[in-house]
């Protein structure tokens, strides 16, 4: 039964995972992931080159995206459909590890926490580095944690974290800390093997790049302590456009949105921590202790560095919701570790304040916003279902289930929040009644090893339905219409107005994904990542060798581009660039990028010979 569980879940996961690849609009990392891996794979520039894209993370994080488009073809249904595949897996070695520390049901319990989650499933939807990180990190731990690892499972993990490593850098600290994990609980000798090949995997990396790839250390190395690195870091005397102030609102704002859309692997990382504090409670974590400080050390670090790299600067404050979808489900295999050891926990009186406090946590983090969570879940968008079979694009559930009952969206909402607060009442009320008259009927101890597990199981389910409703928050991507298909449309239209081996200048600002659909057309690299590249200041030659660029470049290109792209939005502001429209021939526009938004048309202009 919970094989078959699994499963289903699995195949939930998959319809679901479908529905939000062809129904999500397309963030600008997406298509950067997109574009330039495919540029990067198939030779035309190197990562960290001098004056080519900006390499702005490690190199496998576009490399990756990059291959498979070689294999199976460029293309946003190229990258999306990657990105579901990488989601089974990374499933599949959750699964695995969770049954090995914590038993086959919570390695269930786990795979439903992420299927219903939707804003974990959105975000592992697209073809960003999340799920490539995601993947990766639970099959280092796969091959790592536990007691009755081989030697080679080891290593192999090791080489793992290397790769992942090299894939993100803000992945560094998971490499550190799976070394430290395997001296400790495996000994020198292994300890010795397993950090060569972690380590070699990073050197033969940075060998392959160097120097140029100094370029991302000096980034987020301070140069107080690196000066030799000054030779790779932008010009002190650039300013950036892209440097705006975020209040203290904005930043506690950020920070609770993170911990709505994940606090379930966040109750696990806290729950788990108090544990490990109370040794004598806890005998049966005796032979998992190791492991369970390895992951808790692990959650705790990463979650202090993206929340300094988000929460900390100024450049992507509102990236701590999708940074923490990196290493969530390390969270999750936490939680269901830490249940499995209230399930054999003595002491009552701890044990129902432990009990209480996560039954009222969610009452401080968004409940009483749970009228807009509500109405977040019946905007959401569900696969399109005609008969039994699966549509592309997506549906509001409102629609749907106002079709079905009858229902006004008010009627509908006053509904889920009346819902909604029984099962958060209800729940842990009725288990521990149900606790108390079966332990009475039994003339037992009230606290009973295989009813406090269920206690636990139940609050489980609480903690799901809070996912369930906090995940439907994340509604910042939704469109809804087939978005895959849209851009086919627009990179097919491309194609047959701009003849291949033209430059073409990219004022479009948003992600380039119709640019996949373009071969042999010249771009100019540093104008990809639109507003977060350009500078208001700065030597122009030393901007463009770092990947950046300035009004005196974007004249330059318009006067050499042979076909000038802006979307609608963008086109009032082109002036400002140096963009002369008597100097060009305007062809018809293209379908919208975006279907749900007509602004994404893209202008297309032709240079006069």
């Amino acid at each position: 039964m919970p094989v078959i569980l699994s499963l289903l879940g699995g195949t939930v996961y998959l319809i679901m995972a479908y529905g939000h690849a062809h129904g999500l609009v397309s963030v600008i990392d997406e298509g950067l992931y997109l574009y330039k891996g495919l540029l990067f794979a198939a030779g035309d520039y190197r990562p960290f080159q001098d004056f080519g894209p900006l390499t702005n993370h490690m190199p496998l994080s576009f490399l990756v995206p990059g291959w498979m488009q070689l294999i199976f073809g460029p293309g946003l249904r190229t990258g999306r459909y990657f990105s579901i595949t990488l989601g089974l897996f990374m499933l599949l070695g959750l699964w695995l590890v969770t049954r090995r520390l914590a038993g086959r049901w919570w390695a269930v319990m786990v795979i439903w926490a992420v299927v219903l989650n939707t804003a974990l499933l959105k975000i592992y939807s697209q073809a960003t580095s999340q799920i490539l990180v995601g993947c990766l990190l639970m099959w280092v731990l796969v091959f790592v944690v536990g007691n009755d690892r081989k030697t080679w499972q080891i290593v192999l993990g090791a080489m793992l974290s290397g790769l992942l490593f090299m894939t993100r850098i803000n992945m560094a600290p998971v490499l550190i800390l799976v070394l430290i994990y395997v001296f400790w609980s495996s000994g020198r000798r292994i300890g010795i093997l397993a950090s060569a090949a972690g380590l070699t995997v990073v050197i033969i990396a940075h060998a392959v790049y160097w120097p140029e790839i100094l370029k991302i250390w000096a980034k987020w190395i301070p140069s107080s302590i690196t000066p030799f690195l000054d030779l790779y870091r932008i010009p002190l005397n650039a300013i950036p456009y892209w440097d705006h102030e975020i209040g203290l609102n904005h930043r506690i704002s950020s920070l609770s949105g993170g911990i709505r859309l994940h606090l379930a692997s966040i109750i696990g990382f806290l729950g788990m921590t108090l544990t490990l504090t109370l040794r004598r409670n806890f005998p049966s974590l005796q032979s998992n202790r190791r492991t369970a400080w390895f992951l808790v050390s692990l959650y705790g670090v990463l979650i202090l560095f993206h929340g300094a790299a988000s929460l900390g600067l100024n450049y992507c404050v509102y990236c701590f919701r999708p940074y923490l979808a990196f290493f969530s489900p390390v969270g999750l295999i936490i939680l269901a570790l830490w249940g499995r050891e209230i399930g054999h926990f003595k002491h009552r009186t701890i044990a129902g304040i432990l009990l209480i406090i996560i039954a009222l946590i969610p009452l401080f983090i968004g409940l009483p916003s749970v009228s807009k969570e509500v109405e977040s879940i019946l905007r959401t968008h569900v696969p399109r279902i005609s008969g039994l079979s699966f549509l592309p694009g997506t549906i509001e559930l409102q629609v749907l289930l106002g079709n079905k009952l009858g229902w006004d969206f008010e009627s509908l909402q006053n509904s889920g929040v009346v819902i909604f607060w029984l099962l958060m009442l209800l729940v842990p009320l009725l288990t521990l009644i149900l606790n108390y008259l079966i332990q009475r009927a039994k003339q037992k101890p009230i606290w009973n090893n295989k009813l406090s597990s269920a206690i636990t199981a139940f609050l489980v389910l609480q903690m799901s339905i809070t996912s369930i409703v906090f995940g439907n928050s994340y509604r910042d991507y939704d469109c809804g219409k087939d978005v895959i298909v849209a851009n086919e449309a627009v990179g097919s239209y491309l194609r047959e107005k701009i003849p291949e081996g033209n430059k073409i200048y990219w004022g479009v600002g948003r992600a380039p994904i119709p640019m996949l659909y373009l071969p042999n057309r010249e771009t100019f690299p540093p104008q990809l990542n639109g507003d977060y590249t350009f500078m208001l200041e700065g030597d122009s030659q030393e901007l463009l060798r770092y990947g950046y660029w300035d009004k005196p470049s974007a004249r330059k290109w318009l006067n050499i581009a042979d076909y000038v792209l802006f979307e609608v939005r963008n086109y009032p502001y082109a002036g400002e660039l140096g963009f002369v429209e008597d100097r060009y021939d305007e062809i018809m526009r293209t379908p919208p990028t975006n279907p749900c938004n007509l602004d994404s048309s893209i202008m297309i202009f032709k240079r006069e010979n």
